[in-house]
């Protein structure tokens, strides 16, 4: 038992450290947008927690109650944060509403109700209201309601990130994929600690005694979780949230992303067919937008005189392709040709990448290999030069 609570106490150290440093990354972010916000929140909430543990494991009593209060109730509370920190990553959230703030209000009822009795309760005195007996006598039926509220919004919150993923590609010409996946990882891990604490409690109502306390595996899966985010967001999607999405696309609401289709009823005459490919000519070969990262269906849809709508059903119907494949062919042939000219022996292959309008080294390779059948490298080696990587 020794060796657990040097384990538990070192856990509980190093999440307050990482969550902290989590929270400096965040809140040096310059021009923060809604979601940007709902992180922030996060990550707060998951300190309170780490907090509210040490607390516990060292008697402190003034810390218990100035952090039980948020992680008492914290399932009613990261529930629906997480569900509109990934709809406002993609469309507009209107927080002004009633109906933005009922769904916190469970949050906000527990917390007064029997959080902040139970936590003000003085244990020689007994509890200051009555009615607190009944809901220690029934906490595992509260546990559930909590558990599944949690569980409810964090499969909503997914199934919505997958909706969004399906369009993403004809709204933005540079979809790093390290950064969906991020969010979905964020996701999978709230649903990776609901599942063991779930098994852990069930176990326990069922008079199983599991050799390692609840609470330590608990505070275990959480801090493996906010390690994998920080190190994942940090190092590999070079953020801490999804920064390709910040710039916001007029139009894009989430009732697009109901249907999975990308059909259209728009037809186009032969005569409007030839306009639009000799438009999307000049815009793409001669004036080479695709060589801007930032690229976005509107900015070429503005080029070539066409609404979004529009523009994305004739890329889909006309060229058998979507905005974001398209425009990555435009950039995969320049890649080729830069790649092979001698006064660019000296440019690494990302270097040269990175001047055909790629953002992300990871995306860049993924797509170079989807469309060649080659990595970068692997086709630099078929030109017969050799260049640094």
């Amino acid at each position: 038992m020794d060796n657990f609570n040097l384990i538990h106490e070192f856990a509980l150290v190093c999440g307050i450290i990482i969550t902290l440093l989590i929270l400096l990354l965040l809140g040096k972010k310059q021009n923060k947008q809604l979601h940007d916000y709902f992180l922030l929140i996060f990550f707060i909430a998951v300190l309170f927690l780490f907090l509210n543990h040490y607390a516990n494991y060292h008697q402190i009593f003034w810390l218990h109650v100035s952090t039980n209060f948020l992680t008492a109730s914290i399932n009613f509370l990261i529930g629906p944060l997480i569900y509109y920190y990934i709809k406002s990553l993609f469309t507009k959230v209107n927080y002004k509403t009633p109906r933005f703030w009922l769904t916190f209000l469970p949050f906000l009822i527990y917390t007064l109700i029997f959080t902040l009795p139970l936590t003000l309760s003085n244990p020689t005195d007994g509890l200051i209201v009555d009615y607190l007996h009944l809901y220690l006598d029934n906490s595992t039926a509260f546990y559930t309601v909590e558990t599944l509220y949690l569980l409810f919004f964090t499969l909503l919150a997914l199934q919505l990130l997958e909706q969004f993923t399906n369009v993403l590609k004809s709204y933005y010409s540079n979809l790093t994929r390290a950064d969906i996946l991020w969010s979905k990882r964020l996701l999978l891990g709230v649903i990776l600690y609901l599942v063991i604490d779930i098994t852990l409690t069930i176990s326990e109502i069922t008079l199983y005694q599991f050799p390692i306390p609840h609470y330590y595996i608990n505070v275990m899966t959480i801090l493996l979780v906010v390690l994998y985010l920080g190190y994942y967001g940090f190092f590999q999607a070079q953020m801490l949230l999804p920064s390709f999405l910040m710039e916001k696309t007029s139009g894009f609401k989430s009732k697009n992303v109901k249907k999975k289709s990308t059909k259209s009823n728009t037809s186009f005459s032969t005569e409007e067919i030839t306009q639009i490919k000799a438009a999307l000519h000049k815009s793409l070969e001669k004036e080479q937008l695709y060589l801007n990262e930032t690229l976005t269906l509107s900015d070429l849809a503005q080029e070539v005189q066409l609404t979004d709508k529009k523009l994305s059903a004739f890329i889909n119907q006309e060229l058998d392709t979507n905005f974001y494949e398209l425009v990555n062919q435009y950039r995969i042939a320049t890649f080729k040709t830069e790649v092979a000219l001698v006064a660019n022996q000296n440019l690494t292959i990302w270097g040269i990448a990175s001047q055909c309008g790629f953002n992300s080294k990871t995306s860049f390779n993924r797509i170079f290999k989807k469309q060649t059948g080659l990595t970068p490298s692997q086709y630099q080696k078929t030109l017969g030069g050799k260049k640094p990587k």
